[in-house]
C-alpha cells in the first residue's frame, strides 16, 4: 500500500538502503523525510524555510515562497534574487527563529482606560476633555443644531429651561430699554443684531463669553420670530395713536357750522403742515400762552402720543430719557399725515428706511439748536420731567 505510512502514524518504515562507507542516515522529525549525520534538521511541513547562512547579511530573514524551477535550483547559499521581494518569516509560539533559537512571545494586556478608549475610537483625550466654548456648535443650513448641551443647557432655545428664560427675559428687557431711550427705527437686520447682542450679553451673566456667543448665534433666529422686536411695538403704536389725534389736533376737520368741504379742507392744512423742504416741520411746535412763543416738540398731540403709547406698552419702569419717544412721535404724525395728503386716506408704512433720515435730522436738532441754548435747554429738561412725572403719576394709579 502506497500510503501505508500515513494511515498507520505509530508505524514508521525502516531507513531507505544507503552507500557503504557513509553513515546511516537519520530519520527527521517530520517522521518521514532523512539527513546525514551532522545536517540540521528539515522543519516540519508547513514550516517556511529560512535561509540560515551567517555569511549572508540579512535584516530580516528570507523565505522561499515558492520552489525554485526543476531545471534551474537556486544555489543553497544565496538568497533569492533582489526583484523577487519575499515576505517576513511568522513564528508561532515556541517556534525555533532562523538562528535555531526559540523566540519568546510577550503577552501586552488591553487597556481599558477612558484614555485607551478614546484612542481607540480614534478621538484624543485632550478633545474629550475640552469645554463647550471651545468647540462651538455648527449650525446647519437649516438652523438647527446639534442635541449636545453647553453650560448655559441644551443649545437649542428651550421655553422650560430656567436659565434659557433668565436669558431671555434678560435680554428683551435690554431690548426694551434701548428702543425705549436710544432709538425706535431701526431695519430688519439692525434689530436681530440688537437681539443677538443682547442675547449674548445676557448669556454670559451664567457662562463664559465664548459659549454665551455661540448660543446667542444658535437660537437667535428662533428668538426673533417668537418675541416681536420692541422698536416694532412703539412705532406701531405711535402710528396708531397719531392717526386717532391728528385730526382733532391740528383742526383737519372744519367746525360742524362751516360749509367748508372737509376734504379740500384737509388737503389744504395737511400740505400746509408737511411742506417739502421745511425743517423743523410746524407740526412739532407747541405754542406757550403765557410766554406767547413757539416751542419744538411741545405740541400737545406729539405729548398724547408719547404718554398714551408708554402706558398701552407698560413700559414707563424702563423710561430714562424722552428724547427718542419724542422725535419718534413726530415722525408718527408726519406718516399719518402723509396718509390724508390728497383729502382722502392713503395707507403709508411706518418703516426705518423711509423715516430714519429725517429722524437723524431731529436728534441733530435737539443737539445742535436746543442742547447749545442754556434757555432751550433749561426749558426741554424741564418739560420732558414734567411729562415724565405724569406718566408714572398715570401709570402708578393702574397699578
Amino acid at each position: 500500500m502506497p500510503h501505508a505510512a500515513f494511515e498507520l502514524s505509530h508505524h514508521r518504515p525502516p531507513p531507505p538502503a544507503h552507500f557503504h562507507g557513509f553513515s546511516v542516515p537519520i530519520l527527521s522529525t517530520d517522521g518521514y523525510s532523512t539527513v546525514p549525520v551532522g545536517s540540521d534538521d528539515i522543519p516540519s511541513l508547513g514550516e517556511p524555510l529560512y535561509f540560515t547562512d551567517p555569511s549572508q547579511s540579512f535584516t530580516q530573514p528570507s523565505l522561499l515562497d515558492q520552489p525554485p524551477p526543476l531545471d534551474q535550483p537556486p544555489p543553497l547559499d544565496q538568497p533569492p534574487p533582489l526583484d523577487q521581494p519575499s515576505p517576513l518569516p511568522t513564528h508561532e509560539p515556541g517556534t525555533r527563529s532562523h538562528f535555531g533559537k526559540y523566540r519568546e512571545t510577550k503577552f501586552i494586556p488591553y487597556s481599558r482606560s477612558k484614555k485607551g478608549r478614546a484612542i481607540a475610537e480614534g478621538i484624543t483625550h485632550t478633545a474629550l476633555s475640552m469645554a463647550p466654548s471651545q468647540h462651538p456648535m455648527p449650525v446647519a443650513e437649516s438652523g438647527q443644531s446639534t442635541s449636545r448641551t453647553s453650560s448655559l443647557g441644551p443649545w437649542s432655545y428651550d421655553g422650560e429651561h430656567r436659565t434659557h428664560k433668565k436669558i431671555v427675559k434678560l435680554a428683551h428687557e435690554s431690548i426694551i430699554r434701548s428702543a425705549l431711550n436710544k432709538c425706535s427705527l431701526l431695519d430688519e437686520s439692525e434689530r436681530k443684531q440688537q437681539l443677538q447682542d443682547a442675547l449674548s450679553v445676557a448669556a454670559s451673566r451664567y457662562s463664559d463669553k465664548a459659549s454665551a456667543n455661540t448660543w446667542a448665534m444658535l437660537n437667535q433666529v428662533t428668538l426673533y420670530k417668537a418675541l416681536p422686536p420692541p422698536s416694532g411695538k412703539i412705532t406701531a403704536a405711535c402710528k396708531r395713536i397719531a392717526r386717532a389725534k391728528i385730526r382733532r389736533g391740528y383742526r383737519l376737520r372744519p367746525s360742524i357750522w362751516s360749509n367748508d368741504s372737509e376734504p379740500d379742507h384737509q388737503e389744504k392744512i395737511v400740505k400746509d403742515l408737511i411742506k417739502e423742504g421745511q425743517f423743523p416741520p410746524t407740526y412739532i411746535f407747541g405754542w406757550d400762552e403765557m410766554l406767547k412763543m413757539w416751542f419744538a416738540f411741545e405740541n400737545e398731540v406729539l405729548l398724547d402720543i408719547v404718554l398714551d403709547a408708554l402706558l398701552e406698552l407698560g413700559w414707563q419702569p424702563y423710561l430714562e430719557d424722552l428724547d427718542n419717544m419724542f422725535c419718534t412721535a413726530a415722525l408718527a404724525v408726519h406718516c399719518a399725515l402723509l396718509e390724508l395728503s390728497n383729502g382722502g386716506f392713503v395707507h403709508t408704512e411706518f418703516t426705518a428706511s423711509d423715516y430714519k433720515p429725517m429722524y437723524d435730522k431731529l436728534q441733530k436738532y435737539i443737539k445742535e439748536h436746543i442742547v447749545p441754548d442754556a434757555e432751550l435747554l433749561k426749558r426741554w429738561v424741564e418739560y420732558k420731567k414734567r411729562a415724565s412725572d405724569r406718566l408714572k403719576s398715570i401709570y402708578s394709579s393702574h397699578h
